[in-house]
């Protein structure tokens, strides 16, 4: 994930003139901070999902006004999915094995991203067009 994920958000944001990223409340890499329209949307998901809501209803589109020019923003909830049908929680779970623990701490000091269960909110992808 540390590698491909940026380097897929860059390929289809060159190839689709689209801004495509991730985001979270609880952030492993800094580069993907939530400006304040993305934090807005995330906590909307947190509220949607304590209220039991399903992951298929965590989106959400509006355009909005920035700077004068109009965008079109985007996004998707990503929800932790069980360990037994994606690994995510192996370095983002409560619980994480030594090795891996040494190797994020390596990668990212300042990492916010672990202690998730499965069917948390993790964070989103994000799309944003200029109009």
């Amino acid at each position: 994930c540390n590698t491909r994920a940026p380097e897929l958000a860059k390929e289809h944001s060159q190839s689709s003139g689209w801004d495509v990223g991730r985001t979270s409340l609880k952030l492993r890499n800094p580069s993907n901070a939530p400006d304040a329209w993305e934090t807005k949307v995330l906590m909307q998901f947190e509220e949607q999902r304590a209220k039991g809501e399903g992951p298929d209803a965590l989106v959400y589109a509006e355009i909005v006004d920035e700077d004068g020019e109009r965008h079109f923003r985007f996004m998707k909830g990503i929800v932790m999915p069980p360990l037994e049908k994606m690994p995510c929680l192996k370095c983002h779970g409560e619980e994480l094995d030594s090795k891996t623990a040494a190797a994020l701490d390596q990668l990212y000091p300042q990492d916010e991203a672990r202690g998730y269960k499965a069917g948390q909110v993790r964070g989103a992808f994000t799309l944003k067009k200029k109009l």
